[in-house]
């Protein structure tokens, strides 16, 4: 995916909040990580702050090549 972005768990609020107004709120927004569990969460916080299309994709063992 050309936008992605890795952020580790530990940094991710703080990513969150300093880059968010690159992230418009009208386009999708897919989030992955290794068990699904850090991307559930990553989606109530975007959730919170007003995201409406948020979208988790699973873990990265799941994903097609």
């Amino acid at each position: 995916m050309p936008a992605a972005t890795h952020r580790r768990r530990s940094t991710f609020r703080w990513a969150l909040g300093s880059r968010l107004q690159e992230i418009p709120d009208s386009v999708p927004v897919v989030l992955c990580c290794a068990s699904g569990t850090r991307s559930a969460l990553a989606k109530l916080m975007l959730k919170k702050r007003g995201y409406k299309q948020v979208h988790t994709a699973g873990k990265w063992a799941n994903l097609p090549p």
